[in-house]
């Protein structure tokens, strides 16, 4: 369970509904999302038939200890991805609007997926995404192959996804992660991990230092992950490219 992702009523309820562990599931933001859908609002029924104003949680609510989602991030309207960004940031968020004073735990990975060729995002926005990757398509024909083989599997596995998610399940893999979770409180950040990294940033001259943050995090997951207590250069020169 995320810290800080249990909100007050939640709390209230834990001395006669013990905590249990669920899987994380993916909130995707649609596009086309708008701000109440969003943030939360008025559910304009029951406040009707109760006579009381109720507030109806929107996609950041559901967003709590998930995963978020933003497929073409670099399209969102900018007021959208700036609560999305103050949100991430914060953990919380804060409704102030319409009569309606609210706050609740919002705490999640945010990952967004987008096409440079449409336009790039903007770099305060950017600046929130610690790790990045590019996808490059494949030009070998047994490559090309594969992925079509699997573009057409999913196609006939759509009325039974389950049995080409067994297919591609890795049990060992989902163990090791799960062991690294464990582990991550015990790996310890030393002071020469700190300066390594940020003597790199500022030879480099990268602006901020969310980058050094991102950089030791990251190294420190990778510690957690090979079953170490300690970050290594190899850690830091991993984590760096991304």
């Amino acid at each position: 369970l995320f810290p800080r992702a249990i909100c007050l009523q939640c709390k209230k309820k834990l001395p006669t509904k013990p905590l249990q562990e669920r899987p994380m599931k993916i909130i995707t933001v649609p596009l086309s999302v708008t701000e109440d859908q969003l943030v939360g609002g008025i559910d304009i029924e029951r406040t009707i038939q109760e006579g009381k104003v109720v507030f109806e949680p929107g996609v950041l609510a559901r967003a709590n200890a998930n995963i978020l989602y933003l497929d073409e991030v670099n399209l969102v309207p900018d007021h959208i991805m700036s609560i999305i960004a103050t949100v991430a940031g914060s953990a919380t968020n804060h409704i102030e609007r319409e009569s309606i004073s609210y706050n609740h735990p919002s705490q999640f990975i945010l990952i967004g997926t987008m096409n440079e060729e449409e336009g790039l995002l903007r770099a305060h926005f950017a600046d929130r995404f610690g790790l990045s990757v590019k996808v490059e398509t494949k030009t070998d024909v047994a490559n090309r192959m594969a992925i079509l083989e699997t573009i057409l599997k999913w196609d006939e596995a759509k009325k039974q996804p389950y049995l080409l998610q067994a297919e591609w399940k890795d049990q060992q893999l989902r163990e090791q992660i799960q062991q690294a979770q464990q582990n991550l409180s015990q790996v310890r950040i030393q002071k020469s991990d700190q300066r390594f990294v940020a003597t790199i940033c500022s030879e480099l001259q990268i602006d901020g230092i969310r980058p050094d943050l991102v950089i030791l995090r990251v190294a420190r997951a990778l510690a957690a992950l090979h079953k170490r207590h300690e970050i290594i250069g190899e850690d830091i020169l991993t984590a760096l490219p991304l």
